[in-house]
């Protein structure tokens, strides 16, 4: 039920902004009631968040193999622009910081994916002679980064080619996270 709920709110927000969307017109696309919307989601907000998160995991997929996190980052910033208006409804709605939540623990889990596949996880002092813990803001820092950046090109506020934002991107991880000349 949670996924037919999660794929109402989706056809509904492809058509209608972010703020007309009402819990009982979810519940009777799905043929259900209130009470098992309320079991599966305190509220809307929540739903939002949870279709966020779907969103962006379905897109990243960190598990494929072999992992190019440049196309990653392009997926995502190719989905900004192909539901620009949708995202911009959900952004404009929620709690800006809810949203920069999500984007960052989604963002965090990519860059710890690059961190991991250099070997940075398993040797961190001799790749990168930095502790753990350094080497954890790192990934927190690139996550908050990242996540801000897209968040940023989303409302127009960053206007960059997609192509020449990835690369950027690129340069700074592969000098600060991976260590590599560019």
């Amino acid at each position: 039920m949670n996924q037919k709920l999660l794929q109402a709110f989706k056809t509904r927000l492809n058509e209608m902004s972010y703020e007309k969307i009402k819990i009982t017109d979810l519940c009777r696309d799905c043929g259900v009631n209130r009470q098992t919307f309320y079991y599966h989601f305190r509220n809307l907000e929540d739903l939002a968040a949870q279709f966020i998160h779907n969103e962006a995991e379905a897109l990243l997929r960190l598990d494929d193999t072999p992992f190019v996190w440049e196309d990653k980052i392009g997926a995502l910033i190719e989905y900004l622009d192909s539901n620009r208006e949708m995202c911009l409804s959900v952004l404009s709605s929620m709690e800006h910081r809810l949203l920069r939540n999500i984007l960052a623990e989604d963002t965090e889990r990519l860059i710890r994916k690059v961190s991991d596949s250099t070997g940075i996880s398993a040797t961190p002092a001799a790749i990168l002679n930095v502790t753990n813990e350094e080497k954890e803001f790192y990934i927190k820092f690139y996550s908050l980064a990242v996540s801000g950046l897209m968040e940023s090109y989303l409302l127009g506020d960053f206007k960059m080619p997609p192509d020449k934002l990835i690369e950027c991107i690129e340069k700074i991880i592969r000098r600060n996270i991976v260590r590599q000349e560019y």
